[in-house]
């Protein structure tokens, strides 16, 4: 997914692989403008699940809604995995205390 202008500053990079935790913006479809966390990426049918982005089903149900990851910009990244921010080229990660 793409980054946000402020995550491309600072990394050097464009886009960046959405990771469950990461924080992203939704930029198409009727959802455009929300923002929520990642809760669950489907590597099978390369759909992302976030956070209050859902659909009503006709029983009346609130059931999450499959985004796909071009649709969103990452906004804030997960970068609790080491190896993930090694990635993003030895920028010093924030420990957690």
């Amino acid at each position: 997914a793409n980054l946000s202008p402020e995550l491309r500053e600072k990394y050097g990079r464009r886009s960046f692989p959405v990771r469950k935790g990461d924080i992203v913006r939704v930029m198409r479809g009727s959802m455009r403008g929300h923002e929520g966390k990642v809760m669950e990426v489907d590597y099978e049918r390369l759909k992302i699940v976030v956070e209050g982005v859902t659909v009503r089903k006709a029983d009346g149900k609130e059931v999450p809604k499959p985004i796909d990851p071009s649709n969103v910009q990452i906004v804030k990244l997960d970068l609790s995995d080491p190896r993930r921010a090694e990635k993003l080229g030895g920028v010093e990660v924030e420990q957690a205390s």
